[in-house]
């Protein structure tokens, strides 16, 4: 994804040095920290920006596994995993008088502060094009903040950053989805949730849905479904062979949220673990794959008020 690049002006006399304004289909970085606070990091009206050299929105890093034999030629890939990835954002910050730089500073150094007992950690970096479009990631700052005393990255009303992220989970977020399936009714009423989240037609719960995921990565759903539902539950990924079957039923008002999600792994029924609900062996925690999913869903004993509800957030591997 092509970045603007506006060079910088040579530093000299104080006030001397701050880069050109920046034209306004320039792609907009913004950074928000663990406590909400956000800093555009390609707004040159408020004191930011980013410089040439940004690095890490594009592809992630692959790591293959390979296989070699003492008789063949050559060898055998039997695995591929992306790379944790690192963003790269040069930027040079400029203030109205000396008081104004060393306060954008500091504020600066607090939002990017990593360390969780002081309010910070985990952030979410999000680019966002001039037609609108945006994409997020969540990492974490790691260095480039420090600071250095040198005429050639720092002057009176100005300073110099290369800020170095690091994101554990390397693909870029999309908007999240929900899709409400529910249960028998003939009234034609629909539930929909709260926006922003994007929303998809609702449908009955039963056989034959397809589910056509957002993005182009393989993404890991959290479903929730709403009692009344008999015990005996099964969803099955049929384009994948994947399934999973609930043991017990659910009465009016209970709700069992399956998070498939990895690292976050779950299986909670009104807020209390329940992983003894999955049957065993078989049942699998699977995900969707990119295109199309085909999914069954075999359940009994639903009211108007069943609710079968599918949640996930599109990947893509690009900003």
């Amino acid at each position: 994804m092509p970045i603007i690049y506006l060079p910088p002006t040579p530093p000299g006399r104080p006030g001397v040095g701050l880069p050109p304004r920046q034209p306004s289909y320039a792609t907009r970085i913004t950074w928000t920290s663990a406590e909400g606070n956000i800093t555009v990091l390609t707004d040159w009206a408020r004191g930011y920006t980013l410089m040439d050299g940004a690095r890490g929105l594009g592809m992630p890093e692959y790591e293959f596994y390979r296989r070699e034999s003492g008789v063949l030629n050559g060898d055998q890939v039997t695995g591929v995993r992306a790379l944790p990835r690192e963003l790269f954002f040069p930027i040079k910050i400029h203030g109205r008088d000396r008081a104004d730089i060393i306060n954008r500073r500091r504020r600066l150094a607090e939002d990017l502060d990593p360390m969780d007992v002081n309010g910070g950690g985990r952030g979410t970096i999000t680019v966002q094009e001039f037609d609108g479009t945006r994409r997020t990631i969540t990492a974490h700052y790691e260095s480039g903040a420090e600071g250095e005393m040198d005429r050639d990255v720092e002057g009176l009303l100005w300073a110099s950053f290369g800020l170095l992220f690091r994101a554990e989970q390397p693909f870029w977020e999309l908007d999240p989805v929900e899709v409400i399936y529910r249960g028998p009714s003939d009234d034609g009423r629909k539930w929909l949730p709260i926006l922003p989240v994007k929303v998809r037609r609702s449908a009955a719960i039963g056989p034959g849905m397809n589910i056509r995921v957002a993005g182009s990565v393989q993404t890991w759903p959290v479903w929730t479904l709403r009692g009344p539902i008999a015990p005996g539950v099964r969803l099955t990924n049929v384009t994948t062979g994947r399934w999973m079957e609930i043991r017990g039923g659910l009465e009016s008002g209970d709700e069992l949220v399956i998070d498939t999600r990895p690292r976050r792994k779950s299986v909670r029924l009104n807020g209390e673990r329940a992983y003894r609900l999955l049957t065993q062996p078989g049942s699998t925690l699977w995900p969707l794959n990119k295109g199309v999913n085909t999914v069954d869903v075999e359940a009994t004993g639903m009211a108007e008020e069943s609710r079968l509800i599918l949640r996930y957030i599109p990947l893509a591997p690009t900003a």
